[in-house]
C-alpha cells in the first residue's frame, strides 16, 4: 500500500487545495500595518459557501470568532463546517443539489464568481493548473470512489464518470471544481473522512499553523489543458444584505429635528412667543380667537388687551 492510498476527497482536503491556490495574501508586517487583503481562509469559505447558500447573511462582529473556528475544524476534516456554514444540513444540501442538476447556472455562476476574488487564475504562477491537477489525483487516490462514479463538471451541467475524469485531456476550471465541490457535500458528506488525510497534506509544526505541503498538482504527470468557460456575473434574485442606508423619510425627519432645534433657539429670543412642536396649534391674537389647522407657532399679543385695560 503506498502512502496515498488512504487519501480521500471530501470538503475539508477540497478546501485545502483550493486555499492553497488563493492570490497572494497580505504579510504580518502589513497587517500590523493596517493593510489588509480580504483573502483570509474565513473569507474564502465564506464566498465559497454562497455557491451553496446564494443569501448566506454576512457574520456580525461577534460572529467572528464563531466563523474562524468554523473554518478551520472543516479545513482540518473535524467538522461539516458548524452552525454558521451549515455544510451539514440536509435542506441545505438539498436545495444546493436541485439547483445543480436543474438550474446549473446559478451555481456556475457563484463559483465563477469566487474565483475570480479569491484564486491566483490565469496567471504565471499557473496555481490554477495545478489546482486542477491536485484534485485529479486526489480523486484518482481516493478508492472509496467508484470509477462510474458521476459528477457535474461540464459547463452545460451535463457530467462526466471518475474513469472519464482521469483521463481527460482538458477539462474547464469553474465548472469542474463546482462539480467536485458538489459532490463532497451532497454525497461525501461526511468530512470526517478526510481527517487522515489533512494530517498528511498539513503536517503538525508544533503549535505554529499548519500548511499545505504535498504539493499534487506540481508534481503530477498528467497533462491536461485547462480552460476557463464564459460566465456572467451571478444573476439570481439573492441580493447580499447591506448596511442600513436611512430612507427618505428618516432622512427628512434627522432634518427636521435639527433644523426645529436652531428654529428654536431662534424663536426663543422673541418676546411673548411659545413654542410648540405639536403639529396642531391654537392662535390667539387679541379678543378675537380663531383655530387654525397648522400654525408654526403661538402668539398671544399682549399690546392688544392692554390697549383695552384688560
Amino acid at each position: 500500500m503506498t502512502k496515498s492510498d488512504f487519501y480521500r476527497l471530501c470538503g475539508g482536503t477540497f478546501f485545502v487545495l483550493v486555499s492553497n491556490a488563493r492570490k497572494p495574501i497580505q504579510s504580518k508586517a502589513e497587517c500590523y500595518n493596517g493593510i489588509t487583503s480580504g483573502l483570509t481562509e474565513p473569507e474564502a469559505l465564506l464566498a465559497l459557501a454562497k455557491t451553496v447558500i446564494p443569501d448566506i447573511p454576512k457574520p456580525m462582529n461577534s460572529e467572528m470568532k464563531t466563523l474562524k473556528d468554523n473554518t478551520r475544524d472543516f479545513k482540518a476534516c473535524l467538522s461539516n463546517g458548524g452552525g454558521f456554514f451549515r455544510f451539514g444540513d440536509q435542506a441545505v444540501l438539498k436545495s444546493f443539489d436541485v439547483r445543480v442538476r436543474q438550474d446549473y447556472k446559478q451555481p456556475l455562476a457563484a463559483m465563477n464568481d469566487f474565483m475570480d476574488e479569491f484564486l491566483d487564475i490565469k496567471t504565471s504562477t499557473k496555481k490554477d493548473e495545478y489546482l486542477v491537477k491536485g484534485l485529479v489525483e486526489l480523486l484518482d487516490a481516493d478508492k472509496e470512489i467508484g470509477n462510474d462514479e458521476i459528477f457535474y463538471v461540464r459547463a452545460d451541467g451535463s457530467t462526466m464518470t471518475k474513469s472519464q475524469i482521469l483521463t481527460a485531456s482538458e477539462l474547464c476550471v469553474q465548472p469542474f471544481l463546482l462539480g467536485l465541490w458538489h459532490y463532497v457535500l451532497t454525497v461525501v458528506r461526511d468530512n470526517k473522512v478526510g481527517k487522515d488525510t489533512y494530517k498528511d497534506f498539513c503536517p503538525p509544526r508544533g503549535g505554529a499553523e499548519r500548511i499545505y505541503t504535498k504539493q499534487l498538482g506540481e508534481n503530477s504527470k498528467r497533462e491536461i489543458a485547462i480552460t476557463y468557460c464564459d460566465i456572467d456575473k451571478t444573476d439570481n434574485d439573492f441580493t447580499e444584505p447591506k448596511e442600513h442606508i436611512p430612507g427618505e423619510n428618516e432622512e427628512n425627519r434627522a432634518y427636521k429635528e435639527n433644523d426645529t432645534s436652531s428654529a428654536n433657539e431662534e424663536a426663543a429670543s422673541v418676546p411673548g412667543t411659545v413654542i410648540n412642536n405639536n403639529p396642531f396649534f391654537l392662535n390667539i391674537s387679541g379678543g378675537n380667537n380663531s383655530i387654525y389647522n397648522h400654525v408654526d407657532k403661538v402668539e398671544i399679543n399682549h399690546e392688544a388687551r392692554r390697549d383695552k385695560g384688560e
